[in-house]
């Protein structure tokens, strides 16, 4: 199930990275390496730094996007590996207990919400 949700969202990963890393100037990169700026400095110091917001929108919409998933848990884990999207199901659908699904759905919301939230407040702290 695990390495499903990762090969479902790998390729989303993947993009935001490379937009990201994309607008990262080349001027930037040789002024780094100008001003004596090994490779590896000029990777942590120039490149991370500026291409920070790619990874964190990625990781987010990769941590969400798994967080709620519900077809590829159930065709890869069947009802053995119950995840909080299967259960939000197993609620509304099947036992139509309405104020457990509701409950459990404004928990997700909560959950998904803060975690996009999080790379918002690092990103704030760091400047």
């Amino acid at each position: 199930m695990v390495i499903g949700l990762v090969e479902l969202f790998t390729p989303f990963l993947v993009a935001s990275i490379y937009s990201a890393l994309e607008r990262v100037g080349e001027d930037l990169i040789m002024a780094a390496r100008t001003l004596g700026a090994g490779s590896i400095h000029v990777f942590k110091d120039v490149i991370l730094p500026l291409s920070a917001k790619g990874y964190f929108f990625g990781l987010t919409i990769v941590i969400a996007g798994s967080f709620t998933a519900y077809t590829t848990p159930v065709l890869l884990g069947g009802t053995k590996n119950m995840t909080l999207s299967m259960l939000l199901y197993l609620y509304a659908a099947t036992l139509l207990d309405w104020n457990s699904a509701v409950g459990l759905s404004i928990l997700m919301l909560v959950i998904v919400v803060g975690l996009a939230a999080l790379p918002r407040i690092i990103l704030r702290k760091r400047g």
